[in-house]
């Protein structure tokens, strides 16, 4: 068991997504028995999480090798989400230039309203942000 969690998933992934996984060989045992690039998808896709279990584990593996049918990924976890961004802030907003912190709050006005009011009408806005964002490599 250990074995299979060293050399298919400790020895194949970066840190950053290792970091990702969940905590214990019960539930990595399963997922050690994944190819890595699915393995990397369901990661990136929140699939796998920290707070996985080992019967969700299991679940993914079946569907994986076809036991089962894929009934998609969960909800997001909007709670978690938005405290790592608290967290984030929280521990760089000192190195922060002026104008990182002016972007933040048009950034930040933007999604308040959003959720004050119709969520469709600033996914544009953002989508185009976020866009402008990944071009300038951000």
């Amino acid at each position: 068991m250990l074995l299979s969690i060293a050399r298919n998933i400790a020895e194949k992934l970066n840190a950053q997504l290792v970091a990702r996984l969940p905590m214990g060989g019960s539930v990595l045992y399963p997922l050690s028995r994944i190819a890595i690039a699915p393995l990397e998808g369901f990661i990136r896709a929140e699939r796998i999480t920290p707070e996985m279990t080992k019967d969700e584990a299991e679940d993914l593996l079946k569907m994986y090798l076809g036991e089962i049918p894929d009934r998609g990924p969960k909800r997001p976890n909007v709670e978690r989400r938005f405290l790592n961004l608290v967290e984030f802030v929280c521990e760089s907003l000192n190195v922060w230039s002026a104008n990182e912190r002016d972007w933040a709050r048009r950034i930040t006005k933007t999604l308040m309203e959003q959720l004050d009011g119709d969520p469709i009408a600033g996914q544009a806005y953002l989508a185009k942000v976020l866009t402008h964002v990944s071009e300038k490599g951000n």
